[in-house]
């Protein structure tokens, strides 16, 4: 089984999602709320379904005369706020078979065949029902089934509980989770959230087959050399290490290296990340296939939260690695977790969709990792980069919190119609503004700065101006110490700022408001303020590419939900009229660091 394309309109965060995937390994990546789970639980319910169609009854086992369920409760509940109607398409294959699942509210077939654009016949449609899949032609269903049960098909939750459909009052008070084992006609499970206790029986059996009972078996020994080469990795050893068949009753085996020394006397001394990356690869290695060599196995492998339990090199470079070694299974993954998505990029092909944009993006875009950053402790170093950033530059400082500067760069180029392309804008801004502008990496590193008793002789009459958001920011701006600072001077429109006390050339200031954004931010709302940069553009110019759309609050921002590491290269089409408020911005800017 694989996923060729996924299609979600109106589900959740999703306003309108498309991912092509052709049967190739995705990370879904993004923050909590982003979707991920919404989208990786539609698939599962997806592949329920299949087996049920192909006869594994135990996959879906019959609960009072029911005999046909589904992983994730079909309600109208899932609808994006705002829309009355909404979709999640999904298409794949087994073989050469193309499938399809369909989940739909409020839409007639005339509509779905309109906006998905494909052939009637590849989607499942039923009046009375909200969720669907194509029928599988009776003749094939036996050579698929077959295809089915050869395959890694499973799919491995962090801790994920859903209420299932069938589930009335009469069933209310049974237990229905994903820990259940499933036996029957299929004979494993589908969701395998235990299944560590499985695959040590598993591995015991395949180390005890292979060298102790009947041995020359060519698979096994592969799988098993696989095993020991990445054990070696999940315990940092510089040498392999080899499983030996253990005397004691306790553990049947344990760990040894070349020099036979025992490394570990039981798997039980494994800590929980270092069990989640084997259990990883032992579910790979028991399903699939038996007959093929381990690098040859198929099927698809769909994990959510892959950085469940797991820290560091694991999480960076055992676990990608291991994915890796599968190249013909199709991985479907998520992560929030900046380390993970990392790993996957340096040691794996797999490419990075952030939800709930479906943007494809690279590690060092996705937000997570810049909002990790601006919630650590601020540092002295990092106060330290600050002012050397500033000694070294002979132009007064504009000194913003945001880590990415580009989007102030293109604003004032903009402003001053002065010509450039996403090749030469740096350079421009260089020769041609009269100030620099510099990051402080976050609002706490620019509050940590400014809020120093006193200043290097270095930076001591250079002029330097602090620039923070209008939003949580706030709380920074006005906890300045007072004895340091004077008070708040302007007003929101122009732009509040204060001036140091004692280094004359010190100022700092706050985004002035916008009058199409007087409703989000200003002295009165304070830190529940939520201004930043990027809503100096309009809802109209923001909503064409999908930014800054509040899905609660439909026709008003109240948040920008762009990526803002990739956002500033949108702004270089904007039109000069696009960047009006950007005027009164850097009037104030050239006022305070008297550049008039």
């Amino acid at each position: 089984m694989k996923i060729n394309r996924i299609i979600i309109k109106n589900i959740g965060p999703f306003k309108h999602l498309d991912i092509e995937l052709k049967g190739k390994s995705v990370a879904f990546i993004g923050g909590n709320g982003s979707g991920k789970t919404l989208l990786i639980s539609s698939l599962v319910d997806f592949i329920h379904e299949y087996f049920t169609e192909l006869g594994f009854r135990d996959i879906t086992p019959p609960a009072n005369g029911l005999n046909h369920t589904y992983f994730r409760v079909a309600s109208p509940k899932f609808l994006r706020v705002g829309a009355n109607k909404g979709y999640i398409w999904v298409s794949g294959n087994i073989d050469k078979e193309e499938i399809s699942y369909l989940e739909q509210y409020g839409y007639s077939k005339e509509e779905l065949i309109s906006e998905l654009n494909v052939e009637e016949s590849k989607i499942p449609w039923s009046e009375n029902q909200a969720k669907n899949i194509l029928d599988i032609k009776k003749e094939n269903k036996k050579d698929l089934r077959q295809k089915m049960l050869s395959e890694s098909v499973f799919f491995l939750p962090a801790n994920r509980f859903e209420d299932e459909s069938w589930r009335t009052e009469v069933f209310f008070n049974e237990d229905f989770s994903q820990k259940t084992w499933y036996v029957g006609e299929l004979g494993r499970k589908l969701e395998l959230i235990n299944s560590l206790k499985d695959n040590y029986i598993w591995l015991t059996n395949e180390v005890l087959d292979h060298y102790v009972v009947n041995g020359g078996n060519p698979f096994c020994e592969l799988r098993i050399n696989m095993i020991t080469s990445f054990l070696s990795k999940i315990l940092e050893q510089k040498t392999p290490v080899l499983l030996n068949v253990s005397t004691n009753h306790y553990d049947r085996l344990s760990i040894i290296d070349a020099g036979r020394q025992v490394v570990l006397n039981s798997f039980e001394n494994l800590s929980m990340g270092q069990l989640t990356a084997l259990n990883l690869l032992l579910n790979v290695l028991r399903i699939g296939n038996q007959n093929k060599i381990p690098t040859e196995n198929e099927g698809l492998v769909i994990i959510d939260e892959i950085d469940a339990h797991t820290t560091g090199e694991i999480a960076s470079r055992v676990i990608p690695e291991i994915i890796k070694s599968f190249p013909k299974i199709q991985f479907i993954i998520t992560t929030h977790d900046p380390i993970s998505v990392v790993g996957i990029e340096n040691h794996t092909e797999i490419k990075l969709i952030e939800l709930p944009f479906g943007e494809e993006i690279l590690a060092k875009d996705f937000r997570e990792i810049e909002e990790t950053r601006k919630r650590l402790k601020t540092t002295n170093a990092e106060i330290k980069n600050i002012i050397n950033n500033i000694e070294v530059t002979n132009k007064p400082v504009l000194l913003v919190e945001d880590q990415h500067t580009e989007i102030y760069k293109v604003a004032w180029l903009k402003v001053h119609d002065i010509e450039f392309n996403e090749t030469n804008f740096g350079q421009k801004f260089v020769t041609k503004a009269p100030f620099e502008i510099i990051s402080a990496n976050g609002h706490r590193n620019l509050y940590g700065f400014l809020n120093r008793s006193n200043f290097p002789s270095t930076i001591c009459g250079k002029k330097v101006l602090g620039l923070f958001d209008f939003d949580e920011a706030y709380s920074s701006f006005d906890g300045l110490l007072k004895e340091n600072w004077s008070r708040i001077l302007g007003n929101d429109k122009d732009g509040l700022y204060r001036k140091h006390k004692t280094e004359i050339g010190i100022s700092t200031m706050i985004l002035p408001v916008p009058k199409y954004r007087n409703k989000i931010a200003s002295s009165i709302f304070k830190s529940y303020s939520c201004l930043s940069i990027e809503l100096y553009f309009k809802n109209k110019t923001l909503g064409q590419n999908h930014y800054g759309i509040n899905p609660d609050k439909p026709g008003r921002v109240s948040k920008f939900l762009g990526n803002k590491a990739v956002f500033w290269r949108e702004t270089i089409n904007y039109n000069k009229k696009d960047f009006s408020s950007f005027k009164v911005l850097f009037e104030k800017v050239s006022k305070i660091l008297e550049l008039e």
